[in-house]
């Protein structure tokens, strides 16, 4: 269990919706083991004692020195890996910050304009400043926002107390949706089917436990570690329907379904795909038997041609009806004979979590793309029964036509200049929460 401190100065209510989700075991990785106060008759005191919590209040009119001393020895006294501001109106100082990372939670967006201000305040000046909405951020006290809620709208005749009810049910979700987060990542283990990128996870959780799975349609070995996360990346994983297993266990698996996964794994699903939904493809036909294929490249198709199979990487070009024979002789199950595209190719990835998409880095002006062949896959995907979470690779062909889509593949693309923690990326896919992040690049090139 990771054990956390609370602070507060108020009714402690943010404190209270915690307590709540713990005992209903919404936070099973985590346990509150003190709450700070700088208020002695402070509500959140009520709620600790009933609840069976160290309470302690610290006078916040003493010199800064002895300030720090006693919140530090409160945090050391019970073992508390970090600090999670509820409501609390007193500046963390340096010296505690060196102690345990503190995390502050704000009812209001913008920390710039709303920072210092609290509880019922925050909102009467949202109203004051005419903001059309607002909502609720966690950030970390001295350095990034981590999490947002979904946009609030402030309503014209908007009181501050309706609106601080409005804000108040979001932000006790979001706070315990990061706590669970928070102490799930800080005593976890992970467990990666394919290799993906594990120096990077390794990296992005140095406290975690990383495990390489092999392939394997037993998920006992993998549920015995209780994991935190299972990623699974590996083609073979996917057709075998692990993200599918692991989430019925209740375990948090990013990777596309079985389901999901067929547009990677089959290629005549994806091509046929292609046509349902109008993406530009090259043109093709496939067949089930070699006689067929045979005198479809004899009497119709003209070459040069590409003649590929069913749930293969093979493709072979063909440039006379010799060269198609031996490649259809070449290969057993579904053939899919295709006209041959000529251009440069590129490669887009993207990190889909059902709904929403965020590209990696590119070279190329992508509206086009994203218009034509990104947006039209995960809506024809969501739309079949098959929404896509994961990541998708989008191989392309520049052509004198325009952009056409040869194949989806499901590896990870180049991450190194990532900025943002890959695990909340994941996360944020697995929980259809994409839109709430945003997602950083280093500057700078990659070859």
């Amino acid at each position: 269990m990771i054990k956390y401190a609370i602070a507060a100065s108020g009714k402690g209510t943010i404190f209270h919706a915690v307590i709540n989700a713990q005992r209903a075991s919404k936070i099973p990785h985590g346990q509150i083991v003190a709450l700070i106060t700088d208020t002695a008759d402070a509500g959140a005191m009520g709620r600790a004692q009933a609840a069976n919590i160290s309470s302690h209040f610290i006078d916040h009119t003493q010199i800064q020195e002895d300030i720090d001393k006693a919140i530090i020895k409160v945090l050391k006294s019970s073992g508390a890996q970090f600090l999670f501001l509820t409501g609390f109106k007193q500046k963390i100082s340096p010296t505690v910050l060196k102690e345990v990372p503190v995390y502050n939670t704000l009812p209001a967006l913008d920390l710039g304009k709303f920072g210092r201000l609290h509880g019922i305040d925050v909102h009467q000046a949202v109203i004051k400043a005419r903001r059309k909405f607002t909502g609720a951020t966690i950030h970390e006290v001295g350095g990034k926002t981590l999490m947002q809620t979904s946009y609030i709208d402030v309503l014209k005749d908007d009181t501050p107390e309706a609106l601080q009810k409005r804000v108040q049910t979001e932000e006790y979700k979001q706070a315990i949706k990061f706590l669970d987060n928070l102490t799930r990542k800080m005593n976890t283990t992970i467990v990666v089917y394919g290799r993906a990128q594990i120096t990077r996870i390794q990296q992005d959780a140095p406290q975690a436990k990383v495990f390489e799975m092999p392939s394997t349609t037993e998920i006992d070995d993998c549920l015995r570690e209780e994991p935190y996360l299972v990623i699974v990346s590996d083609e073979n994983s996917l057709a075998l329907g692990l993200v599918d297993k692991l989430t019925e266990k209740g375990a948090r698996a990013f990777g596309p379904t079985q389901a999901a996964a067929e547009i990677v794994l089959s290629k005549h699903f994806a091509k046929d795909f292609m046509r349902r939904h109008s993406i530009p493809t090259a043109n093709f036909c496939a067949f089930n038997n070699n006689d067929d294929a045979l005198t479809y490249v004899k009497d119709i198709a003209p070459h040069p041609l590409v003649v590929k199979t069913n749930g293969s990487k093979k493709a072979i070009i063909s440039r006379n009806l010799d060269q198609s024979e031996r490649a259809i002789h070449s290969m057993d199950g579904t053939i899919i004979i295709e006209e041959l595209l000529t251009g440069p190719e590129m490669t887009l990835t993207a990190f889909i979590d059902g709904k929403d998409y965020s590209l990696m880095p590119t070279t190329i002006s992508t509206s086009a793309v994203e218009k034509e062949i990104i947006k039209p896959t995960i809506k024809g995907l969501t739309e079949e029964g098959r929404e896509f979470k994961g990541i998708l690779n989008f191989d392309l062909m520049i052509t004198s036509q325009g952009i056409k889509l040869i194949e989806y593949n499901t590896h990870f693309g180049d991450i190194d200049l990532l900025e943002t923690n890959l695990l909340d990326i994941m996360n944020a896919c697995i929980d259809g929460t994409l839109d709430h992040i945003k997602i950083k690049w280093k500057k700078g090139a990659r070859a």
